[in-house]
């Protein structure tokens, strides 16, 4: 969730917006999400169909900004099955003016890359993903696309994440 707005469409009492930083984490445009196929803005043949997750990073330097808010206990639920091909980590949030040294601000959950055996067999979201996938690529992955698949990101979800 990459900003305010679309925090509380799904989280309607979601608050205290603020940004923040996490360490050791890098974003990754690396799966295809459900929703763009549902919402047409997918572009299977040219495979710009990619969705951001947070991948551990070999660099410990690394890292980005987040966007971090408090969620209701009783909304999660709702935020889970929005945000469902992910896997959800605790992080610690650094402030964004903070050296290398200084101490994590807080902690968030962070959407973080699964398996297909997690979304497609343990949550029960293959039909869905075969029926949106199969057409085009023959087979079904929604964590099994490499750095030499050709994946890139769903232009409609990149202006999203850059406007934000």
């Amino acid at each position: 969730l990459l900003s305010e707005q679309s925090a509380q469409s799904t989280c309607p009492s979601a608050s205290r917006f603020r940004l923040g930083r996490v360490r050791g984490w890098r974003r990754v445009f690396g799966h295809p999400a459900h929703i763009f196929f549902a919402r047409g803005i997918a572009r299977p043949d040219t495979r710009e169909i990619a969705s951001l997750c947070a991948e551990p990073s070999e660099d410990a330097a690394s890292g980005f900004v987040v966007a971090a808010f408090d969620v209701p206990a009783s909304e999660l639920p709702a935020l889970l099955e929005r945000e469902e091909e992910f896997n959800f980590v605790e992080v610690p949030i650094y402030p964004l003016g903070g050296g290398a040294s200084s101490p994590p601000e807080s902690t968030g959950i962070m959407c973080t890359r699964a398996t297909d055996e997690e979304v497609l067999d343990r949550r029960g979201h293959r039909a869905k993903y075969e029926a949106a996938l199969s057409p085009h690529f023959g087979s079904v992955t929604v964590w099994g696309w490499g750095a030499d698949s050709g994946l890139r990101p769903c232009p409609v979800y990149c202006r999203h994440c850059v406007l934000a």
